[in-house]
């Protein structure tokens, strides 16, 4: 499987000091791991290392194949299809320790409870349409445009989540603030 680094991904985990190695090495090795089926795929993955060290990454799938066990490619057969992932652009990398902010995290817990820890430990709240409360993971309704969330102007963000324009539906969106983080890790 290809790793790639975007240019955010790029940028924030070298600021953060984390090695590229590691991050393709969370995908490829994930402790857990996610899938979310929205166009373009999206993956979420968390791994262990040695001395406690925890990464959590996103990317989105940029190739993929579906394994299917007939040669017919109908909707109900690619519904049970399996998907070998062959590339993955990383968008997102983050070194996070058990205990944080919001909550402790462990080697069972899968993704989502784990991504809503993250969340609220090192985001800031986000609605993706007018008529909907902010959350610090958003999963729901989207117009198309909105992306709203407290801005401040002395920090940096990355916005991470699945957006499907054809179903104006969104899953796993949270603000990611680098100053939240920044600010925890160096106490920690």
């Amino acid at each position: 499987m290809l790793i790639t680094l975007s240019k955010e991904c790029t940028d924030f985990s070298t600021r953060l000091e984390i090695l590229p190695q590691r991050i393709m090495s969370t995908f490829q090795q994930p402790t857990q791991a996610m899938l979310v089926r929205s166009n373009p795929f999206q993956i979420y993955a968390l791994k262990w290392f040695e001395n406690n060290r925890i990464l959590f990454v996103s990317g989105i799938v940029t190739k993929h194949h579906f394994q299917t066990t007939t040669p017919d490619d109908s909707p109900e057969n690619l519904k049970k299809a399996s998907l070998e992932i062959q590339e993955i652009n990383a968008t997102f990398a983050l070194e996070i320790k058990e205990r944080l902010p919001a909550g402790v995290i462990n080697r069972d817990m899968k993704i989502e409870p784990v991504l809503k820890i993250v969340a609220q430990s090192f985001g800031t709240p986000v609605t993706c349409h007018p008529n909907e409360q902010p959350n610090y993971v958003y999963n729901g309704p989207w117009d198309g445009e909105t992306i709203k969330f407290q801005l401040n102007q002395e920090d940096h963000y990355q916005i991470s989540g699945a957006f499907n324009a054809q179903q104006k539906y969104c899953q796993n969106v949270w603000v990611f603030s680098f100053n939240a983080y920044k600010s925890w890790f160096s106490r920690n």
